[in-house]
Order: structure tokens, then sequence, then C-alpha cells
């Protein structure tokens, strides 16, 4: 018969939500001071690093400033250009903890996102797949004109 300290004992894991690592990822790309406003993926809040499975990268505007309402009804609005998407987990997309997707819009910013690629693949040992996902910009989501 065994005694306890000779009995197996099973293997204890850690692991940590893709989600904390989507906060880790985002504070990591603010401090490399690209210019860019980190967004949900349709361009709008939470802006900056938050638990998330997926980031928007708006290009910021220091004139930006959030428009109410009667500036849409005015048409008094700029909406910021939405360039890319880097998305932690995502089954459609075949997204995974170790496989990780930047989709690009704009043909002009690929070079951008290889780079940030390539800092984020040897910062947190993943793959980072860079996909152009269309030849044009696009624009951040304006809720009251949908």
């Amino acid at each position: 018969m065994k005694t306890p300290n000779e009995t197996q004992r099973t293997p204890v894991y850690y692991a940590e939500s893709i989600k904390i690592t989507g906060l880790k990822a985002g504070k990591f790309i603010q401090k490399m001071k690209l210019g860019l406003l980190l967004s949900n993926c349709s361009g709008n809040e939470p802006y900056g690093p938050n638990e998330t499975n997926s980031y928007g990268f708006l290009v910021d505007d220091p004139n930006h400033r959030e428009p109410g309402f009667i500036d849409y009804l005015f048409d008094r609005y700029s909406p910021r250009t939405l360039i890319g998407n880097l998305w932690f987990s995502n089954e459609a997309r075949r997204v995974t903890h170790k496989k990780w997707l930047i989709e690009v819009f704009g043909r002009e910013h690929v070079e951008l996102f290889m780079d940030i690629a390539n800092r984020l693949s040897e910062e947190f040992h993943v793959e980072v797949h860079v996909r152009l996902e269309s030849e044009q910009t696009q624009l951040e989501f304006i809720p009251y004109l949908s």
C-alpha cells in the first residue's frame, strides 16, 4: 500500500483568459505610440486597452470630438478612419489563442500592420497572420445613422 507521499498527484495547470491576454496586448500596442486609437471592431467604445477578444484600429485625430445627436441631424460630424482589426479569438476566422489575425483595410496600411504583427508575435509567442481585407479603409460605425 502506498503512503500519501508516494501517491501520484494530478498536475495543476494555470492559464489566463484570452480576454486578459487582449488587455495585455492592448497595453503593449499603446506603448508603441503609433497614432492609433484602440476601439471595438466597429470603431466604437470602449476605447483603449480592455479585456476583449478583438480590437479595431482607428486613426487618432486629436481634433475629433464625440458628436451629439444634433450633429448627426445636421451632418456636422466626421467619423474617424478604421484601418484594421486584431482578433485574438474567433472561430469563424479560425483564430485561436496561439494564432491571431490582423485584418487590414487599405493596402497602404499593410506595412504598418506587418510591423505590429512582428512585435506582437515576439512579445506574446504567437503566430500573427496579416490579411488585406479590403483595398478601402473603413469608417467608424455611427450608431445614429444605422
